[in-house]
């Protein structure tokens, strides 16, 4: 397999993971809700709120921090702190620990996704970029007709730990894809990163969403 498909196939399933992620966490909701929250949906609903709040906010620093310590290095981690996130979903002892778990996974979903796309563009041969681009949006597409089948084929055989169980190795395979062969320097290693805003945004925009939840109280 050539380098170039490699770096395709890898970038569409960390595509495909975060199609996956979209859909597939609305049919473990109902079961996560009775199962580690007793019920309480407005507890519960934190477990799909943090990652949209994280994501958000971190997203357009994911694309900062890989032009400036390259692309490559932060896009392999970021696989990896996927997986071990959602291994650490799966082992959540309570609600609050699978919903700081969520966040952790939101910070890795906002450094995949830009990376992915840029390091597809930046690998692919010239007039070819669109058509990369576009195999990874079939394979975000694909992820939202077969993720709702096999999470309720798990929930019902297993438990919903095994939705997050399930994301591992589509994550280590687009790991190991990737290693070696997305090797794009960072374009600007000068660009300065402000973490304080980072982290006031994500602050400022879960406090907007924890008062708008909590409005008809």
């Amino acid at each position: 397999m050539t380098s170039q498909k490699r770096i395709t196939i890898g970038a569409s399933l960390c595509g495909f993971v975060s199609g996956w992620e979209a859909t597939t966490m609305f049919f473990l909701f109902p079961e996560i809700r009775d199962v580690l929250a007793s019920g309480d949906a407005t507890n519960a609903a934190w477990i799909l709120t943090i990652t949209g709040v994280v994501s958000s906010s971190l997203l357009l620093q994911g694309g900062r921090l890989g032009e400036k310590y390259g692309y490559q290095n932060l896009y392999k981690w970021g696989i990896l702190f996927f997986a071990f996130t959602n291994l650490c979903c799966a082992l959540s002892p309570n609600l609050w620990f699978l919903i700081a778990f969520r966040g952790l996974t939101a910070v890795s979903l906002a450094i995949i996704s830009p990376l992915a796309a840029a390091i597809l563009v930046a690998k692919a041969t010239p007039g070819s970029e669109n058509m990369a681009l576009a195999r990874v949006g079939v394979f975000v597409g694909a992820s939202g007709v077969v993720g709702p089948i096999v999470i309720t084929l798990l929930i019902s055989s297993f438990s919903w730990r095994f939705g997050y169980f399930s994301q591992i190795p589509i994550a280590l395979l687009a790991a190991f894809l990737s290693w070696k062969n997305a090797d794009v320097p960072g374009r600007n290693t000068q660009r300065k990163i402000s973490f304080i805003d980072s982290t006031l945004a994500v602050f400022a925009v879960g406090f907007l969403v924890f008062s708008l939840s909590k409005a008809d109280e």
